[in-house]
Protein backbone atom coordinates (compact mmCIF):
# COMPACT_ATOMS: atom_id res chain seq x y z
CA UNK A 1 0.00 0.00 0.00
CA UNK A 2 1.11 3.71 -0.83
CA UNK A 3 0.84 6.36 1.79
CA UNK A 4 -2.37 7.39 -0.09
CA UNK A 5 -3.61 4.23 0.06
CA UNK A 6 -3.29 3.98 4.03
CA UNK A 7 -4.84 7.31 3.91
CA UNK A 8 -7.45 6.24 2.32
CA UNK A 9 -7.77 3.46 4.37
CA UNK A 10 -7.92 4.77 7.40
CA UNK A 11 -10.67 7.30 6.21
CA UNK A 12 -12.59 4.61 5.06
CA UNK A 13 -12.58 2.30 8.02
CA UNK A 14 -15.00 4.77 9.80
CA UNK A 15 -17.46 4.00 6.93
CA UNK A 16 -17.47 0.35 7.78
CA UNK A 17 -20.06 -0.94 9.00
CA UNK A 18 -19.78 -4.71 8.37
CA UNK A 19 -16.68 -7.12 7.38
CA UNK A 20 -18.40 -7.97 4.04
CA UNK A 21 -17.86 -3.55 3.49
CA UNK A 22 -14.29 -4.12 4.13
CA UNK A 23 -14.11 -6.73 2.05
CA UNK A 24 -16.06 -5.06 -0.78
CA UNK A 25 -13.40 -2.04 -0.55
CA UNK A 26 -10.31 -4.28 -0.91
CA UNK A 27 -12.11 -5.67 -3.58
CA UNK A 28 -11.88 -2.14 -5.52
CA UNK A 29 -8.45 -1.97 -4.90
CA UNK A 30 -7.34 -5.13 -6.52
CA UNK A 31 -9.59 -4.99 -9.39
Amino acid sequence: LSIDDVEVLGEALFDFSTVEDLINWLNTLTA
